[in-house]
Formats: structure tokens, C-alpha cells, sequence
């Protein structure tokens, strides 16, 4: 993967990672539209570690206090906030097992075979 423009859909439920435009923080899964809150510039800062902003508002995908644990969510923040691509006790989720709906929460949650913790990341 190199550096760049990406939109991320959610394996199981087939939405967007979305910013809600609304509060520029919650973070939540979103029928694909092409707006800017559904894209997300990718940074590669070393050893399988990314940056993932927001191209609509220059926010950091980050999860809320910077502590993961099962159901906490995924936010925006002004900092960026460091993930390791392999080997986390943690993966993004996609809440609801995986639930199609708009407003879908988009979480953290130990590491499952479960779809809904997979992404597909796409060149915007």
C-alpha cells in the first residue's frame, strides 16, 4: 500500500468508514456517497505504523481517549494517532455485527474472524 487518498468499506456491512458531518468526531459506517467525510489520506510514519486523517476535515482517526478496549469508539481527532497494521489484540469494527444501516457505530473490539472487522481500502 503506498500513501494516499482512500475510501474504506466495511467488509460485512459494505459501508463507508464515515465522518458524521454533523459533529466532525463521531465516526460510523455509511453508505458510500464520494463525499470528502468518506475519504481518508493515509500516512506511513514507519515499522507497519499509519496515520488515517480525514480529507474533509484534516481529523485523526483515533479511538475516544486513546485507550482501546471492547465497544470503545472511533472518533476524530486533531492529533494524529498511531496504529499498528499487524498483530493487535484490537481491529476496528463495525458494531451490530457488522449491521448495513447508516449510523452504524464504528468501534474497537479484540480481534475476531468476524467480518465486520474487515476492511477493504480502495484508492479514492
Amino acid at each position: 500500500m503506498e500513501p494516499g487518498r482512500y475510501r474504506v468499506i466495511n467488509v460485512k456491512g459494505g459501508t463507508a468508514l464515515d465522518l458524521d458531518i454533523n459533529n466532525n468526531s463521531t465516526v460510523h459506517g455509511w453508505a458510500f456517497h464520494g463525499g470528502d467525510n468518506q475519504l481518508w489520506d493515509f500516512e506511513h510514519i514507519g515499522d507497519n505504523i499509519w496515520t488515517i486523517c480525514n480529507a474533509n476535515t484534516g481529523g485523526y482517526l483515533a479511538i475516544v481517549n486513546g485507550i482501546a478496549g471492547d465497544g470503545v469508539k472511533a472518533v476524530s481527532w486533531a492529533d494524529p494517532f498511531e496504529i499498528g497494521v499487524p498483530d493487535t489484540a484490537f481491529h476496528l469494527d463495525l458494531s451490530d455485527h457488522g449491521n448495513s444501516a447508516d449510523g452504524t457505530a464504528v468501534q474497537v473490539w479484540n480481534a475476531s474472524d468476524g467480518r465486520n472487522q474487515c476492511w477493504v481500502v480502495e484508492e479514492a
